[in-house]
């Protein structure tokens, strides 16, 4: 399998020598730094993938088979990652399992039957917490991922772990009992201990993305719906002490969200309604938590140097550089050479892509992976650590 790989590096020559932006080229993030790249596989090639984040050159990989992990929670002594996928049973039915993998040694040291293929973790990764549409939620305590609670919550479409208290938020989908509420979890008492209403289900029909600013001030959801043929998509920002919506502002469909670690703003990427093909804004949003604007932080078609002519954005993760920002795209979009790119490397001062990364072509030449989450976190092969 062969991995293209870009590192884009930008030089300004002038009849005087060379010339220097007032920008300062993007530092390097810490040693060790990789991003765990969960994806989907149509040739049996599902998995998650290990990138270098500063250099994006591919370190390592595990394949799940036909069905991909829908995160990776990193052990805290970085030894293991944690995640649910599916075993086929027989010729057509399958179940999942809650998988813990040493990072390194790649060895699966238990499996647990799980109801769900998403998983969450607390702040401390005391718990991992299965949750879905399909079945009550499940507490499994790490590493011996023991079983400790089910829940009977209504079906949760989307969860999103506290930064500094042990709780988490999880939202409610159409068809719960309380849908377009977020539930607030106390893992230190197993108990639900707020509800907060937030989506109108009159005009919405489920959340798409959640997060939280770093000091458990606000929750940031972003929630769509199909009217008008094109379907549409709001960004809400919820005070959590009041349980009051701040603002509700207009975004693309089925938007995912980004917290920078300063807690100052909250970006947007548009993925246009994935499969549903909604109308594309082809930019990433920026909202100003302090003063609630909203704006365009970067125009795809104009304002990077790509080319193409479907320009979708859809995961992102910003380094606590609060400069490096990570960001799968989707489409036709070429860069530096590199055609299709499928995650790009921005430098958010400058606003110019730092590296891009490419998924590999099939046999028949064909791109059948699919990026569905991306993590932070440390890895370092070298040290067999």
């Amino acid at each position: 399998m062969t991995i293209r790989i870009s590192i884009i590096f930008v030089c300004c020559i002038s009849l005087f020598g060379a010339c220097y932006t007032d920008e300062p080229s993007l530092p390097t993030l810490p040693e060790g730094t990789a991003m765990f790249m969960c994806v989907d596989g149509g040739d049996n090639n599902a998995g998650l993938w290990i990138l270098d984040a500063n250099t994006l050159e591919l370190l390592d990989s595990f394949n799940t088979g036909s069905f991909p992990p829908q995160s990776a929670v990193i052990s805290p002594d970085g030894d293991e990652w944690y995640s649910a996928w599916s075993l086929r049973q027989g010729v057509l039915g399958y179940e999942s399992r809650l998988f813990a993998v040493g990072l390194y040694s790649k060895n699966i040291r238990k499996t647990e039957q799980i109801s769900h293929r998403a998983i969450v973790a607390d702040k401390e990764k005391r718990f991992l917490v299965g949750y879905g549409e399909e079945a009550p939620v499940e507490i499994f305590e790490r590493p011996s991922l023991a079983l400790t609670r089910t829940v009977s919550l209504p079906r949760i479409y989307t969860a999103f772990s506290s930064p500094t208290l042990p709780t988490l938020y999880m939202v409610a989908s159409e068809n719960a009992a309380k849908p377009g509420s977020v539930f607030v979890y106390d893992l230190a008492s197993f108990s639900v201990v707020n509800v907060i209403p937030v989506v109108d289900t009159t005009r919405f029909i489920d959340p798409a993305a959640v997060a939280v600013s770093p000091d458990d001030k606000y929750l940031f959801l972003s929630a769509f719906n199909w009217v008008g043929g094109g379907g549409y998509n709001s960004f809400f920002m919820v005070d959590l002490t009041t349980g009051n919506t701040v603002t509700e502002q207009a975004c693309g469909a089925f938007a995912q969200l980004s917290v920078t670690p300063d807690g100052k703003y909250v970006y947007i990427s548009d993925p246009a309604g994935y499969l549903y093909q909604m109308n594309r804004t082809e930019t990433i949003l920026r909202f100003n938590v302090a003063n609630r604007r909203m704006e365009t932080f970067v125009n795809l078609r104009h304002d990077l140097g790509l080319e193409g002519s479907v320009f979708i954005s859809d995961k992102m993760l910003i380094a606590s550089d609060n400069r490096t920002m990570f960001v799968s795209v989707d489409g036709d979009i070429s860069y530096g050479g590199e055609s299709p790119i499928h995650l790009m490397k921005v430098d958010m001062n400058s606003k110019k892509i730092a590296g891009v990364f490419s998924l590999p072509k099939n046999s028949q030449g064909y791109i059948t992976n699919r990026i569905v989450s991306l993590t932070i976190d440390t890895y370092s092969k070298s040290t067999g650590r």
